[in-house]
């Protein structure tokens, strides 16, 4: 919508600007392509429609630490798998991402930064790769 777009061109436009919420907005990853040149370090995007192409353009932000994208049912495995080189993010929010499956927690379990992932609510993600990523490495954590 216009005015969501219009505060994102806004909030792109703050240099210094490290940590965005655009919860239940209408956000779109047209939207999230004008924040990639930011230093976020925690993006909240619950419940928008964001999907794949953003999470390419979060890959792209070397200091992004918490990614909040519970509820964004356009995300895939192809989406997780963009944020495999992100060595500063720890947590990741998948709960009620619909789309994504072991695959992604596999992803996530491949990268050492990570320390804790939530996915509540994704059908198919197995007890099986929630188990697996509980065991990778000492003190992670999954909420399933």
């Amino acid at each position: 919508t216009p005015k969501v777009s219009e505060a994102i061109a806004l909030a792109a436009k703050i240099k210094g600007l490290k940590e965005l919420s655009l919860d239940r907005t209408n956000v779109t990853d047209k939207g999230v392509r004008h924040l990639r040149k930011l230093p976020l370090v925690y993006f909240n995007a619950w419940h928008t429609q964001i999907g794949d192409k953003s999470l390419g353009y979060i890959a792209g932000m070397d200091t992004m630490e918490q990614l909040q994208i519970k509820g964004c049912t356009r995300v895939t495995d192809a989406g997780v798998a963009k944020l495999a080189m992100r060595k500063q993010l720890w947590m990741v929010n998948l709960s009620g991402c619909l789309r994504i499956t072991d695959e992604s927690v596999r992803t996530l379990s491949g990268m050492p930064s990570i320390q804790f992932i939530q996915v509540f609510d994704c059908p198919n993600v197995s007890e099986e790769a929630v188990e697996d990523f509980r065991y990778s490495m000492q003190n992670r954590m999954i909420d399933h």
